[in-house]
């Protein structure tokens, strides 16, 4: 697995609007994505100290699958209307770092499932 990582910093107007922020940015990953199926997934994780920032995960299976994604959003770039509608995101962030990882070449990692105890009872 294949990840490309990127870091954004939320701009002033964003920090300001932080209910607008997110919204554009759900509505963002809809329309950005289509028609690029090269991409496994997504995930995103916000870092809230000492400032936020949100990571962003892009998920392909192979570096192959990785530059098909680079050409594709070549190709979108060059429809203005597309392209006006991305650059948008200058307003409402930075990014402020982009890095490939890879996953181990091993299956490593887990999850626990935490059972919650049940609620404590009151006597009257």
């Amino acid at each position: 697995m294949l990840f490309l990582t990127y870091t954004f910093e939320p701009t002033r107007y964003a920090r300001d609007r932080p209910e607008e922020m997110w919204e554009w940015m759900q509505q963002r990953e809809l329309w950005f994505y289509e028609g690029l199926a090269m991409v496994r997934g997504v995930t995103w994780s916000v870092e809230i100290a000492p400032i936020l920032r949100i990571h962003h995960f892009v998920e392909f299976d192979s570096e192959a699958a990785l530059a098909a994604y680079r050409s594709a959003l070549a190709d979108k770039g060059r429809d203005r209307a597309w392209e006006a509608r991305r650059v948008e995101q200058d307003t409402w962030y930075t990014i402020t770092g982009k890095t490939i990882q890879y996953s181990p070449p091993v299956g490593m990692g887990f999850r626990r499932r935490i059972a919650c105890p049940p609620p404590a009872s009151h006597s009257a």
